[in-house]
């Protein structure tokens, strides 16, 4: 055996040789191979985590807005239906409403104003509770003091969900009992001020109908923008009067059966909420 591998040493060292670089040039290539399926592996894995990333964000867009819109339940399949069952509570209640807008915000909210008593707006407000909508952003304002109840500007939203189909529960016969007792007081009752004259003026207060955005001066004229319209003394809004332009507010006046009403106009103030 020694001598054979005498013999042949040469020739086995080489097939020995040959064997190893074989082995070694095979497992260069596989790990170059690995490598690159790798480095493939994390490059898609990096552009399906940013189509990820995008998809959530549409689907969280989507899910604020459905949130807005009352959490992906509203809809209005009969805008008639809506309308008929908000016009029905307004004859119950004998509340006329002023205005009924479609939101500039929100697909499936509306912006509603009435002019009415206290009193009437809470029976209002109550049987709305009667059907599938949530009411909010209310605001009142004074409008006319003089009158017995005083009269107020009234604007809410309503987002109606399933065409505002009636609901009946426990809860809204408690509400309704406690509507009809007649010994609530009035919240929201005060006079106009007039801080030059030093007294509390029995006087419609308009600020929250009509809008005044500006007053101004043309030679020793004044002038005031109105719902987006210039007016000098004089003219007429609404067909009441413009009798008097001062520094922050109009004065008009309007003839009706009961004799002369009389109207101020002033810029609105929002109060900022406290953080």
């Amino acid at each position: 055996m020694e001598a054979f591998f005498q013999q042949y040493r040469n020739f086995l060292l080489s097939v020995l040789y040959v064997t190893a670089a074989l082995l070694v040039a095979g497992y260069v290539t596989m790990y170059s191979a690995r490598s690159a399926d790798t480095g493939k592996v994390i490059a898609a894995n990096n552009v399906y985590a940013a189509e990820n990333k995008a998809l959530q964000d549409i689907l969280n867009k989507k899910k604020e807005a459905l949130k807005q819109d009352g959490g992906g339940q509203t809809a209005i399949n009969s805008l008639p239906a809506f309308l008929e069952r908000i016009n029905n509570i307004a004859k119950q209640t004998e509340v006329i409403i002023r205005k009924l807008t479609p939101d500039k915000t929100s697909k499936y909210r509306f912006t509603l104003e009435i002019i009415d008593d206290y009193f009437k707006f809470i029976k209002f407000s109550s049987m709305l509770e009667s059907l599938n909508v949530s009411i909010h952003d209310i605001q009142v304002h004074p409008y006319d003091m003089s009158k017995t109840p005083p009269l107020h500007a009234i604007s809410f939203s309503l987002t109606p969900r399933a065409d505002a189909e009636p609901l009946s529960s426990s809860r809204l016969d408690d509400l309704w009992v406690k509507v009809d007792m007649m010994n609530k007081r009035n919240p929201f009752q005060r006079f106009a001020y007039n801080k030059n004259q030093q007294k509390i003026l029995q006087e419609i207060d308009l600020t929250w109908v009509n809008k005044l955005s500006g007053i101004g001066k043309v030679g020793d004229n004044r002038y005031a923008t109105i719902d987006g319209k210039d007016y000098n003394i004089d003219d007429k809004v609404d067909g009441m009067k413009i009798i008097g332009i001062d520094a922050d507010r109009v004065f008009l006046t309007k003839e009706t059966p009961n004799g002369i009403e009389k109207y101020q106009l002033k810029f609105r103030t929002i109060k900022e909420k406290k953080k």
